[in-house]
């Protein structure tokens, strides 16, 4: 769209998808997958992070951004952390049931194996990003829809990142497939979310557990 604001006369999407695919000249096979309504969470890591300033100190924080999609629907979210520890990872994933409304049956991630909240983590084998290609591919439509369009903004807390993050997931999910009046949002509500596992009324509480031993002092 900005390219096109500065070239008016410049490619339309369809002489540039026909350059592109000079371009590339892809010959690689692969097999085309029907997803199950429900069945299945993909969640990943974007590669790239993205930031904001600390108020008090003007340091630079980079984030995280854990995306999770429903391959059925194609419904997406994002979410940014500071970090990516186990207790970042369940955070986003937490946060991304409560948004699709519903839990799906199993979670495809890359190497978590641990099990909550009534489902299952499935690891993929290494090396194979085609195992969860559909979230390998929304990591590259969030790149394209909400970093490309929050690229120029400075952010100045995580929440307020978060914020600008969650409006443009909002548009994304809202924005209707190419020549279909359907969008993601209206595509699950209407043929996935009654397949989905209702969210727990409790959340899922980390808990820490350590052992200590009395020291020869009596002290522990």
């Amino acid at each position: 769209l900005e390219y096109k604001e500065s070239h008016p006369q410049g490619y339309e999407y369809s002489q540039y998808c026909e350059h592109l695919r000079t371009f590339l000249d892809n010959k690689d096979v692969v097999m085309h997958l029907e997803h199950i309504t429900g069945q299945e969470m993909m969640i990943d890591y974007a590669g790239d992070k993205m930031s904001f300033i600390d108020m008090e100190t003007g340091e630079i924080i980079t984030c995280d951004v854990f995306i999770a999609t429903l391959p059925f629907s194609g419904l997406t979210f994002c979410i940014a952390t500071v970090r990516q520890r186990l207790q970042d990872v369940l955070y986003g994933f937490g946060e991304s049931i409560r948004y699709f409304g519903g839990v799906s049956k199993i979670v495809l991630s890359d190497n978590m194996k641990s099990a909550h909240y009534g489902n299952v983590f499935q690891a993929t084998r290494p090396a194979k990003p085609r195992d969860k290609a559909m979230v390998e591919g929304h990591v590259k439509i969030v790149y394209q829809q909400v970093y490309a369009l929050l690229r120029k903004r400075t952010f100045y807390s995580l929440k307020e990142l978060n914020i600008a993050l969650r409006d443009q997931i909002e548009k994304l999910n809202n924005k209707p497939y190419k020549n279909s009046s359907q969008c993601r949002w209206s595509i699950y509500l209407e043929r996935e979310k009654e397949f989905m596992i209702p969210v727990p009324q409790a959340a899922f509480v980390m808990k820490n557990k350590v052992t200590l031993k009395v020291q020869r002092n009596y002290h522990v």
